[in-house]
């Protein structure tokens, strides 16, 4: 709907633009063809400016059926579902394969700050409120 109302506004002005000599002889007299250059370059300036709504409003929405959108069906099919079943292709690893490795010993320590070297299963000894104390001293980034 947006788009016919942008082309009815374009074409009032065309019409206006249009019809302008013969509202203006009666007042300028030869003076007309000056003053309708101006119309005629203020109109270029409107219909510039009524291309860039309309783009603004294609790239708004990109997606749908008309012939002119992208292809939604295809942009799931072809590019996403692809990247969600690689993703999805191996199993969920196990917790205490990653979480608690022995090479896992920067768990709180950020820019210098808390301790390195001490891996997750001391963390865990020390509890939740050694933890919290940790991250409460770091700079966020």
């Amino acid at each position: 709907m947006a788009g016919v109302n942008t082309f009815l506004d374009s074409m009032t002005g065309t019409v206006y633009v249009a019809l302008l000599p013969f509202q203006l002889w009666v007042t300028l007299k030869y003076l007309t063809g000056p003053a309708t250059a101006i119309a005629l370059a203020t109109l270029l300036h409107a219909f510039t400016f009524y291309g860039i709504i309309a783009a603004g409003e294609e790239i708004e929405n990109p997606f749908g059926y008309e012939k002119n959108d992208m292809n939604f069906d295809h942009f799931i099919d072809k590019i996403i579902q692809p990247e969600l079943d690689a993703l999805t292709s191996r199993p969920i690893p196990d917790v205490a394969v990653w979480a608690f490795s022995s090479e896992n010993t920067h768990v709180f320590f950020w820019h210098g700050q808390g301790e390195m070297g001490v891996g997750p299963e001391a963390w865990m000894g020390r509890g939740h409120s050694a933890m919290r104390a940790v991250l409460a001293k770091a700079d966020p980034v």
